[in-house]
């Protein structure tokens, strides 16, 4: 009888320390890269080291241009097996707009802790945002010149990748800097 009822605790037990492996399986932490990383995102040429720290191993990667509904915004999705990966936008703002600004209104991409000094971009582990110098900062939709900014959210990152999106964040800027989107 007593063995009976130690049975059912065991179970459940069981039950959960294989759950966590599935589900760490299916994560994509540890898990080989099958595909190679992409030097264009949605038009953009960007160095793949810049990408590799963010993205995990998969089967397949998928990058698409979103439909942002947002006049002067565009996104790049990247997503590996299905799975959003990251998301890099661009999003035209008027002269004088700060890099905190911009920010503010991406909710889980804390940059209040690593500003540059002169305000031209900011960073964390989890994303980042930076002002673009485009030669032509005025476009065929806006009545003004504007400011140009780059955003960079990651869902598979560290801690330890703080300094590594810091260039990814001003990699992106200076590659949609010299693209159609500035020219």
């Amino acid at each position: 009888m007593y063995q009976l009822q130690r049975l059912p605790r065991v179970r459940p037990a069981v039950a959960i320390v294989s759950l966590v492996f599935a589900l760490s399986a299916c994560s994509g932490e540890g898990a080989k890269r099958e595909y190679a990383t992409p030097d264009r995102l949605c038009g953009t040429a960007l160095r793949t080291s810049l990408l590799d720290p963010f993205l995990p191993g998969g089967k397949q990667i998928d990058v698409r241009l979103a439909d942002t509904g947002v006049i002067g915004m565009r996104r790049c999705n990247v997503t590996v097996d299905g799975e959003k990966t990251m998301a890099l936008s661009t999003v035209w703002s008027s002269p004088g707009t700060a890099v905190s600004q911009i920010s503010a209104s991406w909710p889980r991409i804390d940059v209040s802790e690593h500003v540059a000094k002169d305000g031209s971009h900011s960073y964390s582990e989890e994303g980042g945002v930076s002002k673009v110098s485009c030669p032509r900062p005025d476009k065929t939709w806006r009545d003004a010149p504007g400011q140009l900014f780059v955003v960079v959210y990651a869902l598979n990152t560290t801690p330890e990748n703080e300094q590594k999106m810091r260039e990814l964040v001003t990699g992106y800027a200076r590659a949609v800097g010299v693209a159609d989107e500035c020219n």
